[in-house]
């Protein structure tokens, strides 16, 4: 029985590090491609390289409210202060994905209410908003063609440059415009906890979509996709959608609308597409910081 188990659990390790190995080399098979055509490597892509690396490793795990942090280190909570101004509210989600540079959505900006607004950066738990490294954010910079749903995508610059560690690093930009089928995300849920927890969300196709989120093809086009709730909440508007290659988390897409009941997401979510926003990221992040 015991040999039985364990043949077993060695095939499903197998077929799951096939699967993850496969999209993967898909992906470093697209970067490759792209400088043996003598296509020139994006700006972001040329940061990539220079980023902090992780040890690519397989994990089987179920989804739990406290997912291991190691996976998230490219969280940052925007928050503002307090109406008694003796502490943080936080308001959003964005992705570090440079030193002084978060990626968020834009409608988050409209939470701010014209508020100082500061990033808190290796968060586990938003009660600890306090304690944790803060930087003030200097400039927010909107996609010019944004409405709600559509180029919902923004950035916002530091004053300072945030200091890399084991608790914070960036994500890269996913140049691909393939999607992944399996990404993660983490997240801090304002009505239902404040802990750090990471999810799985699926990538479904637009078909699936609009099967199960009535209007949802007013939001879908080139540069937006759809993925299940997969434990989504209340409080992930901006929140990046991630994939791991060869122990680099790479951001594909930032999680704009959902279709919700209270505080849980209970359908499908939209999310801006970040390999079609690559011009407008690039041209404010690394030109400014040539």
């Amino acid at each position: 029985m015991f040999t039985k188990n364990y043949l077993y659990l060695l095939v499903l390790c197998t077929f799951l590090f096939n699967v993850v190995s496969t999209n993967n080399l898909q992906f470093s098979n697209h970067i490759a491609k792209r400088a043996a055509t003598g296509r020139n490597i994006r700006p972001s892509e040329r940061a990539c390289n220079s980023f902090p690396r992780t040890n690519a490793r397989l994990v089987l795990r179920s989804i739990t409210r406290f997912g291991a942090p190691e996976n998230l280190q490219h969280m940052a909570a925007i928050v503002t202060k307090n109406e008694r101004g003796d502490g943080f509210e936080y308001k959003c989600v964005g992705t570090i994905i440079e030193k002084r540079f978060i990626l968020t959505a834009a409608h988050c900006l409209d939470y701010l209410n014209g508020k100082e607004t500061f990033v808190a950066v290796g968060v586990n738990n938003l009660r600890n908003l306090g304690q944790a490294t803060r930087q003030r954010v200097k400039t927010k910079y909107i996609h010019p063609d944004y409405s709600m749903g559509i180029n919902d995508i923004a950035l916002l610059e530091l004053e300072n440059d945030l200091s890399f560690n084991s608790a914070v690093s960036p994500a890269c930009l996913y140049t691909d415009q393939n999607i992944p089928e399996t990404l993660t995300v983490g997240l801090w849920c304002r009505e239902s906890a404040e802990m750090l927890f990471e999810s799985h969300p699926k990538y479904l196709t637009e078909n699936e979509c609009i099967r199960s989120f009535e209007g949802v093809q007013n939001f879908l086009n080139q540069n937006s996709f759809c993925v299940n709730e997969g434990e989504l909440c209340i409080g992930a508007s901006g929140v990046g959608l991630v994939k791991k290659v060869n122990g680099v988390n790479y951001v594909v897409g930032v999680v704009v609308l959902g279709k919700s009941r209270g505080a849980e997401y209970v359908g499908p979510s939209i999310a801006m597409r970040v390999a079609g926003y690559l011009d407008f990221i690039e041209n404010i992040v690394w030109s400014r910081r040539q």
